[in-house]
């Protein structure tokens, strides 16, 4: 009997052990129209995780912040928390109601369908409480945000709040915002500090500014802490932006500077600066300079991504003529291949081979891409209008 006992006592402890390790957010079952019905009565906010299958960052939500036990305890209680493929079923209708095209985005939605608060990206526990509160107070509401903005507000938390939260809106005074919040950091070395470096991501778009400048000065200590890709590729997009305004523009002055900064300040074999002349000469529409820089780049360079790949090739096959460049662009579509079978590189390989004549080649091309394009369930009328040109 005392043993019965004691095997009834253990069992009860491992069912609620059980229990209790069920800890994280519990996302609704229901239909979106159900969800807001839900929200409406249990006067609640519906927290929206916009996701895709193939994200990454939207893989480690689920694996590092959704299951953590602070966040499950918050959002089980505040929220409808919902979870939306951006690519099929409901999710298809939100993407375009809401304006969602970067994953994962995470919305904080009223009753009504109104968006009350937007954050873009990966979000470590500690930070998606946070901006689950931002969402919760009343006084950090946008109308709220807005006055206080009006009003000449000096306080950094809540500049950086409105330039965010603006900038999440695609509102472009974000920007103005964001020089506001800047200029609150007197000493250069906070702009290390995580949530700086955010802004600087999100809200930096002058060569001249000091938290530009800071960053390529300091770029081996940002590196260091955010990683490689994501810093080179904030102080490129400002490089990439001045190029295309000179090319736009015809006035060179920011180009000249963007491409001594590339020259003369990133350490990366001239990487860099190629890929901003590439940039130029496309903006320009200058297709002999273009097809000069495009194939210095990627005889120099290792290319691991394959669309880089096939839009260089693309465009040649669009604008340049020279039987030589052509046969280099024809094997970058080699290249793109191998890294991924898929009809768009297929497509335009077949499209240069028919351009170099070898029509035979081009059609058998041509018949491969549109098979693949029929199973990604792709536009066909580009493909149909080559194989009849062939034929």
């Amino acid at each position: 009997m005392k043993h019965r006992l004691l095997t009834v006592l253990a069992l009860l402890l491992l069912i609620l052990s059980v229990a209790s390790a069920q800890t994280g957010v519990t996302f609704y079952e229901g239909s979106w129209a159900d969800a807001l019905a839900t929200a409406r009565q249990q006067r609640k906010l519906i927290f929206v995780d916009a996701y895709t299958t193939w994200c990454g960052p939207c893989k480690m939500m689920n694996r590092n912040t959704f299951p953590d036990e602070a966040v499950g305890e918050l959002f089980n209680q505040n929220f409808v928390n919902v979870k939306l493929d951006m690519e099929k079923g409901e999710g298809l209708t939100f993407a375009s109601r809401y304006a969602v095209n970067a994953y994962p985005t995470m919305l904080f939605i009223n009753h009504k369908g109104e968006v009350v608060h937007k954050i873009l990206g990966y979000r470590a526990p500690k930070e998606l409480l946070k901006e689950a509160r931002v969402a919760l107070s009343p006084e950090n509401s946008i109308d709220a945000l807005e006055l206080a903005f009006q009003q000449g507000t000096t306080d950094r938390d809540t500049l950086l709040m409105i330039a965010m939260t603006w900038h999440d809106k695609e509102d472009r005074r974000a920007y103005d915002a964001g020089d506001r919040f800047f200029k609150t950091i007197s000493n250069d070395k906070e702009l290390l500090q995580s949530d700086n470096w955010k802004a600087i991501e999100a809200l930096t778009y002058d060569l001249n500014s000091r938290e530009y400048q800071y960053l390529l000065a300091k770029q081996k200590k940002f590196i260091k802490k955010y990683g490689y890709q994501p810093v080179l590729d904030k102080i490129y997009s400002l490089l990439k932006k001045a190029a295309l305004s000179s090319a736009i523009m015809r006035n060179n002055k920011a180009y000249d500077q963007a491409l001594q900064i590339a020259n003369t300040q990133i350490k990366d074999d001239g990487r860099t600066a190629i890929r901003l002349q590439m940039t130029y000469t496309e903006a320009a529409k200058d297709w002999d300079g273009y097809a000069a820089r495009s194939a210095e780049y990627f005889d120099r360079f290792i290319i691991t991504q394959p669309k880089e790949l096939s839009n260089a090739a693309s465009l040649f096959y669009l604008h340049v003529a020279n039987e030589e460049m052509l046969e280099k662009a024809l094997g970058w579509t080699r290249q793109s291949i191998a890294l991924e079978n898929a009809g768009y590189n297929n497509l335009i390989q077949a499209q240069l081979l028919g351009k170099l004549s070898r029509k035979g080649e081009a059609l058998k091309q041509a018949y491969r891409a549109k098979a693949l394009l029929e199973q990604e369930e792709a536009d066909l009328r580009e493909v149909n209008a080559l194989i009849e040109k062939l034929q």
